[in-house]
């Protein structure tokens, strides 16, 4: 009986994911923290109190995820990133790290990505989904060097449909399915770009396709550009789109 290459390849990369699944799991004698583990695209920086068997969880989710990401984003190739992961109880070591990383403190926040091979996380129990969000920021970087937070609303839309963060429409309230507009998308300490996020992201692709999607990354968000329609075009049609899958 042949094999098809696929099948082939499908089990190499399981045999990659259990390998690295293993080092990570894997203590070795009289570790002491920060304990680092290396485990082929990542490499994990543990401090105080985080488990090796946190940090496995995180490496799942990443490894279930980080190649899809990046074909989607049509990425070839990634630095290796290094992921340095928080205990609950050592929350003020993290905010302490953020300041010294990059200027500001935003307390509430659990994940950042301070250069464009590493991602900061504070662990709770979706840190494992947060690790996929973050790395879709690095891609985008791959991507657009300068997309970081330019604009904010596609930084953070582009996180949150890679990494399958959904709000369901039908959730929404009605006065939360009138788009915002762009202004109120882009603050920082809201809800609105992730709330809109994976649904702005995925109604471009809808209408527009991948081809589109990705123009919009490389022009900043810039909508006339990239779709060749006005902002305010975009935003009614944004709207309708919510409410058709609202049902409303």
């Amino acid at each position: 009986m042949r094999t098809s290459p696929l099948t082939l390849l499908a089990f190499a990369l399981l045999l990659v994911n259990c390998r690295d699944d293993t080092v990570i799991r894997q203590p070795t004698e009289n570790e002491t923290y920060p304990i680092v583990i290396t485990a082929g695209a990542f490499r994990y920086v543990l401090h105080d109190d985080v488990t090796r068997e946190q940090a496995a969880h995180i490496g799942d989710s990443l490894l279930s995820n980080h190649e899809r990401i990046m074909r989607h984003l049509r990425v070839g190739t990634m630095p290796q990133v290094t992921i340095s992961l928080w205990a609950p109880g050592h929350s003020n070591d993290f905010y302490a790290e953020m300041e010294s990383r990059i200027g500001q403190v935003y307390r509430g926040a659990t994940g950042y990505t301070p250069t464009n091979s590493e991602m900061c996380l504070l662990w709770n129990p979706s840190t494992p989904k947060s690790a996929v969000h973050e790395y879709a920021h690095l891609v985008s970087i791959a991507l657009k060097p300068d997309i970081g937070n330019n604009p904010r609303w596609l930084w953070e839309a582009i996180a949150q449909y890679e990494s399958r963060t959904y709000e369901r429409p039908a959730d929404w309230t009605p006065d939360q399915r009138a788009f915002p507009g762009f202004a109120a998308l882009n603050q920082y300490n809201s809800v609105l770009p992730y709330r809109w996020g994976y649904t702005i992201c995925a109604f471009i692709i809808d209408r527009w396709g991948d081809d589109a999607y990705i123009s919009t990354i490389n022009a900043n968000g810039n909508i006339p550009s990239a779709l060749g329609i006005t902002e305010e075009a975009f935003g009614t049609l944004t709207e309708e789109y919510v409410k058709s899958m609202a049902g409303s």
